[in-house]
């Protein structure tokens, strides 16, 4: 699995934490690279929880393969309808824009706000790694066909979720919330 960490505290040391503070001397510089330092960072998100994403598809699809193993095709249209909603997910993250919003755009940065964006994130990777446990256990209800469709309107709603945050962090990147 990818570590996953806090750009905030990412400290270069050497001569590129030395060059990075010369340049932020040059007047209106800092603001520059603190807007590509967000650009960056935002996309390094946005791609790592693509990625996860689509492992998740993965996962969803081997517990189609289980069930067509075993001759249940009961679930396939549930099925279909979940890794078609991994695709849109995994495009709307990959493919999100980034610099709409003074979030990017200004050289002052709201701190709070910044903070803000932070947490969000973290619950939106929380949310995409609890996805997990419920593919697990739909892996498991089509190992023994025992609750197979519960387990995946279980996904279903984690999927729903993950929905809602990207919903919820396009607002906050507008500034409207």
């Amino acid at each position: 699995m990818e570590e996953v960490r806090d750009l905030r505290m990412d400290e270069r040391q050497g001569a590129g934490g030395v060059l990075d503070e010369l340049m932020r001397k040059i007047p209106g510089f800092a603001g520059y690279l603190d807007r590509e330092n967000r650009r960056d960072a935002d996309q390094r998100h946005r791609e790592f929880i693509a990625k996860r994403l689509t492992q998740k598809k993965r996962d969803i699809q081997d517990v189609g393969e289980i069930l067509l193993g075993s001759g249940d095709m009961s679930q396939m249209s549930a099925l279909d309808s979940l890794t078609n909603k991994c695709d849109r997910l995994i495009e709307r993250t990959r493919h999100a824009s980034a610099g709409f919003s003074s979030f990017m755009d200004s050289n002052a940065v709201d701190v709070q706000r910044l903070d803000t964006i932070y947490e969000h994130d973290l619950a939106l990777l929380t949310t995409v790694e609890s996805l997990d446990a419920l593919v697990s256990r739909a892996e498991s209800a089509a190992d023994t066909k025992d609750n197979v469709g519960q387990a995946l309107r279980e996904v279903k709603k984690g999927l729903d979720e993950i929905d809602a945050h990207l919903d919820q962090r396009d607002k906050i990147l507008k500034g409207l919330e």
